[in-house]
């Protein structure tokens, strides 16, 4: 009785919630006059449909009949009614607080560098608000609501700075580390899941997005947890896992939209495990019925925190050029995936890499299609959109595969440490010859990290102290494009930034040089193609500042 009086109550005060919410009440969650009548109607519509949905729970309880875990020959995995086979040692537990710790260490330096251009958007469009109108505001893509949230209150404890606006990134990427062994324990055993912790606790790539104020590292969080909760209610069947994960669902799309993908991807794996589950009978619909209603429910947990911002975003995407928010063709979009992998492991390290990935994505598709299409459907489905809405995209928007690339990898090494077994050294090899191939990957990986901490993302303030020192003091001083973007809200407010190639040729004076800092070359083609061309026709490139961000280093140029 007592579990059924929480979802009737708040139900019920959702629902008088939705019919009696005044909008001026509502108002006060947003600046002056943001908050439309429609946003206030997707509220309460919100509102009132989750308020049902509990309440239809709580009047349904009585017939909610127990359910029985999917059988290990359905889905492949190591679970049981109590848990994982063998139950988890002390040893490993003490693996793992000592990888958990390390990939803590490797996250901390360089926290407070430069932030760049994005990092920027989100600090002074979103994190400046109060924590209350955060989730009212949208102005563009660079809004990853939780997460804004989150750096919002950061900011309001710790005063503005890079490291505070990196924090809940930091911490999420450092909470991450032990999730991919919870998530791992599911289909693989100890050292599989504490070699996968290791690599993602010296993975290039997510040390480099936990240390940016972004919603990266905080939908790997979600992804991997919503992951285990997934699995973890195939085989056992929980109510308390299936509510965790509806919540997981909601934190997740609501930190990034493209957790979306791997949680629609869930449901179709449920199908496949269910195709595998034999004799068709009545214990099948109990966990279908428990599948559907979380994935119900984080739908609509999703949908209301999305209700007010969910007009706006409406009107950005019909309006914006979409194109220009990423690539949209697959194989440019791969060759820049490629380099960046080149950048984390070099070359030697990813060629291993992609071997092992192989190898561990044919092993699982001869264990378990449910497992793989784990792995492989997320992308498929983002791939899709991509190329059915023209929508522009960056590798980054598929980080959330990062954590399953290296439970891949794993899995290829083990594998192949198995192939090359032979009676006399079996023990030797077996063990052996994995071991060696995912230290090389992690050594790869850990000496990358060194240009990591040599440079910030992108060095903004040092191209501009640079141009200080070195100028005339009538020299006049431009920054254009993305750059001017960044300097003009965030390090140099009165700088000029000309946006034209016309007021570019005003700023020059006879007898003074004019100098110029700009950044993303491949932006400055595409969007000022007139102003980028006349800087390198008449200016010469006197410094760059390098960055580890991609095409993010900085130039200053002088006018001959």
């Amino acid at each position: 009785m007592r579990r059924r009086a929480v979802p009737l109550l708040v139900g019920g005060a959702m629902l008088l919630l939705a019919l009696g919410l005044p909008a001026e009440r509502v108002q006060f969650l947003g600046a002056s006059g943001q908050i439309s009548g429609l946003a206030v109607l997707c509220l309460r519509s919100a509102l009132g449909s989750l308020g049902i949905a509990l309440l239809a729970l709580t009047v349904l309880a009585p017939l909610w009949q127990p359910a029985v875990g999917m059988p290990a020959s359905a889905t492949g995995l190591l679970l049981g009614p109590t848990g994982w086979a063998g139950g988890p040692r002390p040893i490993a537990w003490r693996g793992l607080a000592a990888i958990t710790a390390l990939g803590l260490a490797l996250r901390l330096p360089g926290l407070n560098s430069d932030l760049w251009l994005d990092e920027i958007g989100t600090v002074v469009t979103y994190m400046r608000l109060p924590p209350w109108q955060v989730l009212s505001t949208y102005e563009s893509a660079n809004q990853h609501l939780l997460y804004s949230l989150l750096g919002s209150v950061s900011l309001r404890l710790f005063g503005e700075s890079a490291w505070a606006a990196r924090l809940p990134a930091l911490l999420y990427g450092v909470a991450g580390i032990p999730l991919v062994y919870y998530l791992a324990r599911s289909f693989a055993d100890e050292r599989e899941s504490l070699w996968a912790a290791g690599l993602l606790a010296v993975s290039y790539h997510h040390i480099w997005f936990s240390q940016s104020a972004r919603g990266y590292s905080g939908m790997i969080f979600w992804v991997l947890l919503g992951s285990g909760l997934f699995l973890r209610g195939l085989a056992r069947s929980r109510d308390r896992d299936w509510g965790a994960y509806a919540v997981c669902f909601a934190l997740g799309t609501l930190t990034l939209q493209n957790s979306a993908f791997v949680f629609i991807s869930h449901f179709a794996i449920y199908g496949l495990a269910l195709a595998r589950w034999p004799s068709w009978r009545a214990a099948h619909w109990p966990l279908t019925a428990r599948v559907v209603t979380s994935m119900g429910l984080g739908l609509l947990l999703s949908l209301l925190g999305h209700s007010l911002v969910l007009p706006q975003v409406l009107g950005f995407f019909d309006g914006v050029d979409r194109t220009g928010l990423g690539w949209t063709d697959i194989g440019s979009l791969a060759a820049v995936v490629l380099s960046g992998l080149r950048s984390g492991f070099g070359l030697i390290g990813l060629a291993v890499l992609v071997l092992l990935f192989a190898v561990g994505l044919l092993s699982y598709a001869r264990k378990s299609l449910p497992l793989l299409a784990l792995f492989g459907l997320p992308p498929l489905l983002n791939g899709a959109a991509i190329v059915l809405l023209n929508y522009g995209a960056y590798p980054r928007s598929f980080l959330y595969l990062l954590p399953f690339g290296l439970l891949l990898a794993v899995r290829g090494a083990r594998r192949i440490g198995e192939l090359l077994a032979r009676p006399a050294t079996q023990s030797v090899a077996r063990w052996l010859t994995p071991s060696a191939l995912l230290a090389a990957i992690g050594l790869a990986s850990l000496v990358s990290l060194v240009p990591l901490y040599r440079y910030p993302k992108q060095d903004y303030r040092a191209a501009l102290q640079y141009v200080i020192a070195k100028r005339a003091p009538a020299d006049p001083v431009s920054a254009v494009g993305l750059a001017g973007v960044s300097y003009r809200a965030y390090y140099a407010p009165a700088i000029e930034t000309p946006e034209t190639l016309a007021e570019f040729q005003a700023l020059s004076q006879p007898g003074q040089h004019t100098w110029v800092i700009y950044s993303f070359s491949r932006d400055m083609r595409l969007r000022f193609p007139a102003l980028y061309d006349h800087i390198e026709q008449q200016f010469d490139l006197v410094a760059r500042f390098p960055g580890t961000l991609g095409d993010g280093t900085v130039y200053v140029a002088r006018s001959r």
